[in-house]
């Protein structure tokens, strides 16, 4: 998975308030199973062999959103909503793949892979001034081949 050119970050205007109302999202906070419906709507729709990966911003946050909703019922999210959140796990994900690289490079000799992460998290944490909390994202998207 190429981190540092993700599909659909260049088709977001965060600024962008045609498509919904100005809900208070910062306010309501967004639940794992909200976050999981978004990657993996993303995943999906950003991997769909017939549609292709040339497809405008519009369309694609749209159907990233459709998808949200047929597979989360009682999701009230809108649009920019996702888009938004969408931003801000890729950013703190392709930051810790960043660390979770450094620290693959940089471990010693018969270290196993929590030892990676664990040093990945620490690096995370000098580099940005905080805790990684984003694990559960990070796994989902890491996992995913593209």
């Amino acid at each position: 998975m190429d981190f540092a050119n993700p599909r659909g970050l260049d088709a977001i205007d965060l600024n962008d308030d045609d498509i919904e109302d100005q809900r208070q999202d910062s306010i309501q906070h967004w639940h794992w199973k909200e976050d999981e419906m978004l990657i993996s709507g993303w995943l999906n729709v950003s991997t769909d062999p017939v549609v292709g990966t040339n497809q405008k911003g519009k369309i694609f946050w749209s159907r990233i959103h459709s998808y949200r909703v047929e597979f989360c019922t009682d999701m009230t999210r809108g649009i920019v909503a996702c888009k938004k959140r969408w931003y801000k796990i890729n950013k703190a994900v392709a930051q810790f793949a960043g660390c979770y690289d450094q620290a693959s490079r940089n471990i010693r000799s018969g270290s196993n892979a929590d030892d990676i992460k664990e040093l990945a998290y620490k690096l995370y944490s000098t580099n940005y001034c905080q805790k990684f909390t984003f694990e559960r994202h990070w796994n989902m998207l890491w996992l995913e081949q593209k």
